[in-house]
């Protein structure tokens, strides 16, 4: 998505994380949104969402884990990510925390 698709779709959709002018050396300007935080290991190339609890859809499903990995498969099989390459693997570790494994580290994964 460009800076116009999230603009036309801010009023229906919000991502686990969003860009901020703050420029933390791990952060790379990203700071968690549908999450309660975020813990990025660059030793051991993962990051970690920690989905936020009671976040709901319009239909009442609950935003899980397993949802939000289900919603980056997609981008991943559509291959519409930016440093693709980069993707590993990711695992869901209990109902709010989705692990994403990286083959190399680029401090731009978190505002990607």
């Amino acid at each position: 998505m460009g800076p116009g698709d999230y603009v036309a779709t801010y009023p229906g959709a919000e991502a686990l994380v969003s860009t901020t002018s703050e420029r933390g050396e791990m952060s790379a300007g990203a700071e968690p949104v549908l999450c309660s935080s975020v813990d990025v290991d660059d030793k051991n190339l993962t990051i970690t969402f920690n989905i936020r609890q009671d976040v709901y859809f319009s239909d009442g499903s609950e935003l899980t884990a397993e949802v939000a990995a289900w919603n980056l498969q997609m981008c991943i099989d559509a291959k519409s990510l930016p440093y693709l390459d980069f993707y590993k693997d990711m695992r869901v570790t209990d109902k709010y925390t989705l692990v994403v494994e990286m083959t190399q580290w680029n401090n731009q994964m978190m505002p990607t």
